[in-house]
Order: structure tokens, then sequence, then C-alpha cells
């Protein structure tokens, strides 16, 4: 009797498609793992990074260090798409008759809104007497909370081995094991360079007088530690200046000493060109900081570094 070739043949295609699917599945299933991986993660919105001017040609490998580092635990953008879009926001902002300039908290959620996100992370590497300081903030642009915070130095360092320690400072961006900021290897020069200031104080009544409120917008630099700034001419009406200690662990106090403006904006009605003075007390982190006046009438001073 003639044995049927039907059941071997079956075999054989049976094998064959078995050996040759088994990579596809895999793949797949490689694939899925990773979108699920990816859902699990928050969205982060990396901004373009700043470096010092004759570092420039480097800032394409130190942004894609830091960003290895996040994506372990964030689904990132960055690059040109965040660029590109910031670009446009903050165009379309300024050319609002509303408001002369895009407000910089408006702008940032309009980015972070683009990317379906609520995390911006900014970063910064600064060089001085050989050395490099690098920082990197991770804050939640709706709620205003620092979610993450991390400096670190690194002395006289060729390009690589700061590459390697952008690459460190973004794949340790979890923060610490009771969810707080983290902050390492802090000096009292971690926070020097230029930060531009905006000083917020409301309007207030102060013994049943009513104060109108004001914005100042200035700069202030901090050089070994020790923070400077003026805002207006100093001594003419309108002015003040900025004086204080940026501590390594961050926290900073300022004395301010000015010559008051228009007597509506001053407890007390004032002359204008009265000379005052006020104490303010905060802390630095990262990219950004804050500090409040301790007496008289509330004001906030938000600073973002350069």
């Amino acid at each position: 009797m003639r044995t049927s070739k039907l059941p071997k043949l079956f075999s054989i295609a049976l094998i064959t498609a078995i050996v040759f699917s088994s990579p596809l599945q895999s793949v797949a299933a490689s694939k899925d793992k990773q979108k699920a991986e990816d859902t699990e993660k928050s969205r982060l919105v990396f901004m373009p990074l700043r470096v010092p001017p004759e570092d420039r040609n480097l800032t394409g490998a130190m942004e894609t260090a830091l960003v290895e580092g996040l994506q372990q635990k964030y689904v990132v953008f960055s690059g040109e798409q965040v660029s590109q879009k910031a670009r446009e926001i903050f165009l379309k902002e300024s050319r609002n008759t509303a408001h002369k300039e895009c407000d910089e908290t408006k702008c940032m959620q309009n980015i972070a809104i683009a990317f379906q996100a609520e995390l911006i992370a900014t970063a910064n590497v600064s060089k001085q007497d050989g050395s490099y300081f690098l920082a990197l903030s991770i804050q939640n642009i709706f709620d205003n909370k620092v979610e993450y915070s991390k400096s670190l130095t690194c002395e006289n360092c060729t390009a690589v081995q700061v590459i390697n320690k952008l690459k460190e400072l973004g794949g340790k961006g979890n923060g610490s094991a009771d969810g707080r900021s983290v902050v390492e290897n802090q000096t009292p020069y971690s926070f020097d360079g230029h930060w531009s200031v905006k000083l917020e104080c409301d309007d207030v009544r102060v013994n049943g007088d009513f104060v109108k409120g004001y914005i100042s917008m200035f700069e202030v630099i901090v050089e070994k530690g020790k923070l400077e700034g003026q805002y207006g001419t100093a001594g003419s009406p309108g002015s003040v200046t900025y004086i204080g200690q940026v501590q390594s662990n961050g926290k900073v106090e300022i004395e301010a000493r000015g010559n008051t403006g228009k007597s509506d904006y001053t407890v007390g009605k004032l002359t204008k060109g009265t000379p005052y003075a006020y104490y303010m007390k905060g802390e630095f982190s990262g990219l950004t900081g804050h500090a409040s006046r301790t007496s008289v009438r509330p004001c906030e001073a938000t600073f973002t570094k350069r």
C-alpha cells in the first residue's frame, strides 16, 4: 500500500510556520511591551539646553546625553520639534495685542499643552575657571511644583567627561525615595550666572489705605555666591538695588535698598524719591528660585537662570 505524503507535508509546513513566525511574534511582543511602558511614563518636554558660547558646537551631543537618561522614566519630546513649537508660541503671543510680551509661565504652559504634557525640563551648562556646573530642573508647569532638581560639578573636565556627567544627571532624574527634590554636589558657586527677576507686589490695604501693586522685571548676577542686581538708576525715584548671598544649599537672603516712585504704589503714600529698605528670604533650586519680602507688604521675586 502506498503511504500518503499529505501528513508529512502538513508537518513540514507547520514546523516552518512556527519557526518563521516566532521572530515576528517576538518583535510584536517587544513593541507591545515598549508601548505599554511608554503609556505608563509621564510625558516631558525638554527645552533647548543652554551651554557656554565656547561649547555651542557640543550642544547636540550634550542634549542627547541628557535625553537618553531622561527617557528611562519619561516619554521625552526634545530637539527641533520643541524649538520650532516654542518659536511659534512665543511669536504668536508677542503679536497678541492684549499684552506686549509673552508671560513666561503662560508660554511654557502652551508648549506643554502642544505635546500633551505637564512636565517641563530645563537644563543649563555653565563654565567658570575651567570647571563645569551642570543643572537640571523638572517642573509641573501647571501647579508650579518642582518635581526634580539636581546640580553636579565637573572640575577640569574634558568634553567627553561633561557628556558622561550629563548622562548621569538625566539618568537619575527620578527624585529621592520619599519624593523630595534631590540636589547633589552643590558648591557655593552652583548658582553662579545671570538670572532674570520678576518682582510682583500685589495690591494691598495697610491701615485702611489702598496701595497699588506693581511688577518689575530686571536682572541679577550671582558670582561666587554673591548676588547683585539693579532696577533703574541707583538713587533715582523708582529704583532698587539687590544685594544678597546664595548659600550652597540654595537658601538666599537679600537686602533691597532703593528710592520710592509714585506715592500711590508705596505704603504710607511716601514722597517720590524717599529712600527705603526691606529684606527677602527664599531658595534657589536648579534653574529657578524664589524669594519673599519679610515685612510691610507681600512681594514675591521669581528668578530664572538665563
